[in-house]
């Protein structure tokens, strides 16, 4: 479950998520949105699990990572989000796309170093990139 400045906690990923799985929240937030504080914005999250894969980042090669897509339905726009989480890691890439603007890919983010003990990858893995 995370929960941000603005917006109510929402879950992010189930515990055992599987192929095919999906969920559903609303999510309220006032401000920058919002036509007042006194009126929140509604959002539309939905999940769907789209697989197991392998994905490369600047910290490393992470083997079966789960892949996410997130669509969020706001009133004044819908965007979609790939996001990749690895077992004792967490989120490792996510992918924020515009489908109004034929998907392109408006933020990138990607873990930079990760430094999990012996959960970590290995150099000798990381370099095989």
């Amino acid at each position: 479950v995370v929960s941000l400045a603005g917006y109510t906690p929402r879950r992010i990923l189930p515990l055992t998520p599987t192929l095919g799985q999906s969920w559903q929240e609303t999510t309220y937030t006032s401000g920058e949105t919002s036509d007042r504080d006194d009126n929140p914005t509604r959002c539309e999250w939905t999940y769907r699990v789209l697989g197991h894969e392998t994905v490369n980042v600047p910290a490393g090669r992470f083997a079966d990572a789960v892949r996410v897509e997130t669509t969020a339905r706001h009133r004044f726009f819908t965007y979609v989000y790939d996001d990749w989480y690895a077992a004792d890691v967490g989120l490792v890439q996510s992918l924020a796309r515009n489908p109004a603007k034929s998907d392109e890919v408006l933020v990138r983010l990607q873990l930079l170093s990760f430094d999990g003990g012996e959960k970590a990858p290995k150099q000798s893995e990381t370099d095989e990139r």
